[in-house]
Parts: structure tokens; sequence; C-alpha cells
């Protein structure tokens, strides 16, 4: 079965609920042109990679799936210090079927950090099929079965496993969300923490399982800091496509069209683990001139179709998965947070596979998988200390100010101090 076949037979079976399947790149044959393949079976022990796009893995756009997919395997299969490491890059295919609603499911997770009682409200104002699929997906527990249950239990889910093997079997397991994958993150470790604890484990060593994960997130679009498992994330303040809780773009883009040449900062994970660059896109930073480019659009669907191979080379929006590779429309601070997902992403599965047989050793913080030299060191510090400066401007303007002012025309830019 292709996988086409594969992803036609897992929509009829979800029967108009969400769901989704694993994938992996293999030969271009007639029966796989995109040269991707359904994944039959993930060891529990195994050292693997999982892809997590957006709703760019749906069915229409496998073609497109598959080039994130390509992204992440080819940098783990050709960087140097990961030969010799076994690995296997994986990606979910996700439909969201009938009943579940991304934009609806977004804002519920926003109102749960905010306003709990809205949340519930909203909740039940809705079909009970779409409740059902908003507390929790198909989609996600299907990515738990086929990913994480038998890493935490015995016999079909029935047995829990020695806390050791489960922490070892748990940090083998290294996510990369693109957008609404790291929505599914969050909803993968509710339902991850919710199975250990039927399987009887204490919570202390749910919570310490469950920080043993990590997630090297592109432009998550998902509350920020609210995660249990590691997730370090990498995201353009000019991106108007993600919506975070710390209030950090709005701030930063209070002056309309004119996001702050700041470079890149870092919020540690006290702050939500994530890095933010001014720009993904040179134009306009950085010293570069502002360039517009010219599209000749005749109708609705011209706009809809994909940028022709020439064009995409010079075309980099603020919500485009950047990945692992250098992209030539890079500004130099987009460039740098993609350097430490690379040094997450690879110390992350160095330490992986060095793990010992018997007993464990805990995920290192994220400075030690993010800085690799002295220079790495210093940068994450400065990064670190412009954050913090955001930080204190955004507490010393106020939230309610920022969320009334952000995007108003006669807002002036507050600078850092």
């Amino acid at each position: 079965m292709n996988t086409e076949q594969a992803f036609a037979k897992m929509i009829k079976d979800a029967n108009q609920k969400s769901a989704s399947m694993l994938i992996e790149r293999c030969e271009k044959t007639q029966e796989n042109p995109y040269g991707i393949r359904p994944v039959e079976y993930i060891a529990p022990d195994e050292l693997v990679v999982v892809g997590l796009p957006g709703t760019v893995s749906t069915k229409e756009n496998l073609h497109a799936c598959n080039g994130i997919l390509k992204n992440i395997t080819n940098f783990i299969q050709n960087h140097p210090k990961l030969q010799g490491i076994k690995v296997r890059p994986v990606m979910a295919v996700c439909e969201f079927g009938k009943y579940f609603d991304e934009d609806t499911a977004k804002h519920l997770m926003l109102l749960e950090q905010n306003d709990p009682k809205k949340a519930a409200e909203l909740l039940q104002s809705l079909p009970l099929a779409t409740q059902q699929e908003l507390m929790m997906p198909g989609y996600v527990k299907d990515i738990y079965n086929a990913v994480l249950e038998a890493r935490l239990s015995a016999n079909n889910g029935t047995v829990r496993l020695p806390q050791a093997q489960a922490l070892r079997n748990i940090r083998k397991t290294i996510f990369v969300p693109y957008c609404w994958g790291g929505y599914t993150v969050l909803k993968l470790e509710t339902l991850m923490q919710k199975e250990m604890s039927q399987l009887n484990y204490d919570q202390a060593s749910i919570d310490h399982i469950t920080s043993q994960m990590l997630s090297v997130a592109f432009s998550p679009s998902c509350p920020i800091g609210i995660n249990k498992s590691r997730m370090v994330s990498f995201s353009s303040a000019s991106d108007i496509n993600t919506k975070h809780n710390n209030y950090a773009k709005e701030y930063l883009n209070m002056q309309p069209c004119s996001c702050p040449d700041f470079g890149y900062l870092w919020w540690d994970s006290k702050e939500g683990n994530i890095f933010y660059c001014a720009q993904f896109n040179k134009n306009g930073v950085e010293g570069n001139p502002r360039q517009s480019i010219a599209i000749k659009i005749d109708s609705w669907e011209d706009l809809m179709k994909p940028l022709p191979e020439e064009e995409k080379k010079n075309s980099l929006s603020e919500h485009d998965f950047i990945g692992f590779t250098p992209h030539n429309m890079m500004s130099n601070a987009a460039k740098k947070i993609q350097y430490f997902a690379q040094n997450v992403l690879v110390n992350g599965i160095r330490h992986a596979a060095k793990l010992p047989q018997t007993g464990y050793k805990d995920l290192p913080n994220t400075r030690r998988l993010a800085a690799n030299t002295p220079k790495d060191h210093w940068d994450l510090f400065q990064a670190y200390r412009l954050g913090l400066a955001l930080k204190i401007n955004i507490q010393k303007y106020g939230k309610e100010k920022i969320l009334k002012d952000s995007y108003a025309a006669n807002v002036q830019f507050v600078k850092f101090d």
C-alpha cells in the first residue's frame, strides 16, 4: 500500500474525525512517486526524530510535507557529528476531519491560560463531537499510539515500564514541530501524562519522564512557556500568523510594519525557551534595503498556487519553515537562531545515543544543547540579556496597554532601555 492509499484508508477508518499516520523517506518509485512511504513500526528503544508540521501535512500537500521531511532527514544524515549514529527521521501526516477546527482549538488553548471560565463556556457551546476533538484530537491519539505508548508501557499499554527504561525511551524521542505542531506537542504532553497516571506512575515520575522529551519547534502556533516537556522554539517577531501568550511580538510590533531591527534574543526556560529574531527575511533589516516583489495575480486561484521553484529561491516569508538549511534570503539573525536550532537537535541526538544501557542521565539544559563553543556561550548570553531587557520593558509598559496599542498607527515604538 503506497502513501496515498494508506492516507485514504486512514481517513475512511477515522469516520470524519481527525487522524494521522507516520511516513518516512524512501527511493522514488512508481508506487511511491514522492519518495515517501508509510511507517509500519517503530521500536520502543529506537532513536527517532518525528516531524510535526502544521496543516501542510494534509493529503493535498504531500509534496510540501515531503520537503520538510527531506530538510530534517538530509540534515541528520549529512551532519558530521551524527555519522555512525542510527537515527530514524519520520513525519506525522494529519487529516483534521470534520469536527476539529484549528482556529477554535488555538483560541481555546489560549483562553485556557488566560480565562478558564470563558474557555469552559466556549467548549460547552460547541457540538459534542467537536468538544471531544478539541479536548483530545484523534490525530494526537494516533501519534501517541504510534510513537509513545510502547515507550512507556508493555502489553498493549496495560503494564508500566521501569522508570529508568521509560526515561531512556522518551529521551530517544525528539520532535520537530512546525507551526501547528507546537499545539500538537502540548496535547501529546497532556495525553502522555494522563496515560502514565492510569499506568500508576507516581506524579514525580510522570513529571520527570515528561521533562525529558525534547522538541525543536519552528514558529510554534501555541502558547509559550506552558509546556512540561523541553520545547525549544525559534520564531520571527514579524510573524503575524502565530500568536503567543507572552506579549513579545505585540510589543515589538506596536509601530505598524516596523518590527525593530534588534537582531535576535532568547527567553530562557522560565520565560518559554524561545529564540526570536527581528525577521527571517533580510529585506529591510541589517542595513539591507526593503525590496518589494511584483506578483501578477489574475484570480484567487492564482494566489493559492505554490510559487515556481525559481521564485521560491528568492522568497522567504516570516512564517516559513526555516528548518536546518540556510536560505539565501535569510537575515544574519535568522541564520544565527537556525544555528542554535541545529545545535539543539544535534546535541539532543548525541546525548540520547550515549545513554547507558541501565540507569539514566538527564537531558542537558538548553544552554548546553544550544552552545558548542565559548563564542556560542557568549552569543547566547548576549541574546539572554536582550531578552531580559524586552521582558522588563513589557512589564513597564503593561500588558493591557500593549494589547490596546499594538499595531495602532499612532503608537511610537518604545526602544530597549
